[in-house]
């Protein structure tokens, strides 16, 4: 049998002879090429590439990264069917196919291909890509290694994004605790045909403030960061940060307004309309037995006062919103639990400037905590 010899009628097996002058390193990687199995140990010839010093494959490496003009690769989930691919597209991602030759070449060039490669791709998409290409676990974001990102916003919602929203916490995490990876917001280039205004896009000036970023009086981006609000995304205690651009119609209940009240709207920081107690002398008199009620809009309206009692007031929610639920045991006293609607907290004013999201534009910033997954006990059933 081949790799064994039969001498004075004993079968000796023949240990293959690693060649000479080859650092830890170089075994190491030879070691990855080698298949075990239970009769015999078959040793897989090195690639000849493999065989070249390390600092050699690096200098090949930068090579290949500054023969080019890279451009961003955006990364679009295209169909199985072979009719709606595009096959003769020239790749924006050069070289790329060293990251799938084999292990060893995918550990050494992926990280230096991350860093000068810039990336985009959906928002809906950014959970999926981080998962398949990082180890997001809590605790080992710092190990994610290199990578810059920017997120698309569409101009339309996505079906899969409406009413749910999309939870963007695993890029956080990856953004805050790495220390390698930059992120950002932006529009596809084919919706902004006329140019792209990034002063008046409140969408994406409200989610770089969840990166940290300082908006200035003159309503730009700067690069300053948020030291509070990074605390927190480095300390682990959020759970969610789910960002819903097409909420679901949804009709809360007010209570009613007492007779001499109007309805007026608590702005900026509550979506729904409260009721206010004002002077009477504010209004004109009513007629006598007609309760006085303002509606939302001008001019006012008279309306007849009903023998039963009034059932309270319906309010259409259509504001989107961030909403920022922290872990149980990171909760503060005037959170509630999964932002449940409560009368305004006023500590909650002094968070929101205090982490950077006072003076929204577009979004609402709900905040609030999950409850505890500890409380829960199973009981076993005697059988």
């Amino acid at each position: 049998m081949p790799g064994q010899v039969v001498l004075r009628g004993r079968v000796h097996k023949i240990q293959p002879k690693r060649p000479k002058g080859l650092s830890a390193a170089d075994r190491e990687i030879m070691g990855q090429f080698s298949t075990r199995s239970s009769a015999s140990t078959t040793q897989v010839a090195l690639p000849g590439f493999l065989r070249l010093p390390g600092e050699l494959r690096n200098q090949i490496y930068n090579y290949s990264l500054e023969d080019q003009d890279i451009k961003q690769a955006l990364l679009v989930h295209r169909p199985r069917r072979a009719n709606l691919r595009h096959r003769h597209r020239p790749t924006s991602r050069p070289y790329y196919g060293l990251t799938q030759v084999c292990r060893v070449l995918r550990n050494e060039y992926r990280p230096l291909h991350l860093k000068k490669q810039e990336i985009g791709l959906d928002l809906t998409d950014a959970n999926g890509f981080i998962a398949g290409q990082y180890n997001t676990r809590q605790g080992d974001a710092g190990h994610c290694g290199n990578g810059n990102f920017t997120f698309a916003l569409n101009k339309t919602v996505p079906d899969k994004e409406k009413y749910i929203g999309v939870d963007i916490w695993p890029a956080l995490n990856m953004w805050a605790n790495s220390g390698k990876v930059e992120a950002g917001f932006g529009r596809y280039m084919h919706q902004n045909l006329h140019g792209y205004d990034h002063l008046n896009d409140g969408e994406a000036k409200d989610l770089y403030r969840l990166l940290g970023r300082i908006i200035d009086d003159n309503g730009n981006c700067s690069t300053l960061i948020n030291g509070q609000w990074r605390a927190v995304l480095q300390g682990l205690k959020l759970a969610k940060v789910i960002v819903v651009r097409a909420p679901r119609r949804k009709s809360k209940q007010v209570p009613p307004a007492p007779r001499g009240t109007q309805m007026v709207q608590v702005a900026p920081y509550s979506p729904l309309f409260r009721a206010e107690p004002l002077p009477i002398t504010a209004a004109p008199r009513a007629p006598p037995g007609v309760p006085f009620i303002q509606t939302t809009t001008s001019p006012l309206q008279w309306f007849q006062a009903p023998t039963a009692p009034q059932h309270p007031a319906t309010v259409q929610v259509l504001q989107p919103y961030i909403r920022i639920l922290f872990k149980y045991q990171h909760r503060e006293s005037w959170m509630t639990p999964n932002c449940t609607y409560a009368p305004f907290h006023p500590l909650l004013r002094l968070w929101l400037r205090k982490m950077g999201f006072a003076d929204m534009e577009f979004f609402e910033v709900q905040v609030g905590y999950t409850r505890s997954s500890s409380r829960r006990t199973a009981t076993k059933k005697n059988i």
